[in-house]
This record gives C-alpha cells, sequence and structure tokens, in this order.
C-alpha cells in the first residue's frame, strides 16, 4: 500500500465521505495486505480502514477480526 494511496484507501475515502454526509452508520473495512509493515498498517490507518490482516491469512485471525467488527453471529446462523 505504502507511498501513494491505492484504489482501495480512495474508495474507503469516498466511503467514509458518502456515509458522513447522507448521516450513514460506519462500514467497518478490513484491509488484506501482502504484508503488514508499518507504511501498511499507516495507510490503513490514514485511509480510515478499521483493521487489517496479512496474507496468507489464518482462519483463526480473519474469525477473530471479523468477530470484532460485525459480532457474534446470531442464534441458529
Amino acid at each position: 500500500m505504502g507511498g501513494t494511496p491505492s484504489g482501495v484507501a480512495r474508495a474507503t475515502v469516498a466511503l467514509r465521505e458518502f456515509e458522513k454526509a447522507n448521516g450513514r452508520k460506519r462500514t467497518p473495512v478490513i484491509a488484506c495486505t501482502a504484508s503488514v509493515t508499518k507504511d501498511d498498517r499507516e495507510a490503513c490507518e490514514s485511509a480510515d480502514m478499521d483493521d487489517y490482516v496479512s496474507k496468507p491469512v489464518a482462519r483463526d485471525v480473519l474469525n477473530r477480526v471479523l468477530l470484532t467488527w460485525l459480532g457474534q453471529p446470531a442464534a441458529g446462523s
């Protein structure tokens, strides 16, 4: 991600602007990056993303991150 903003970072910024302008609830945005360097983390934060995971994504890590932002599944799901 580092350096110039990626398409995903620009899309996240546009999403946040749309949410704010239209009084919409915040949509969780989770980046999936090839690595999680300091620059990658900073790029995610500056684009107002909520979290990030690095590839290859371990199932338990993905599960933890999704539960953090989406909550527990409904009973019977």
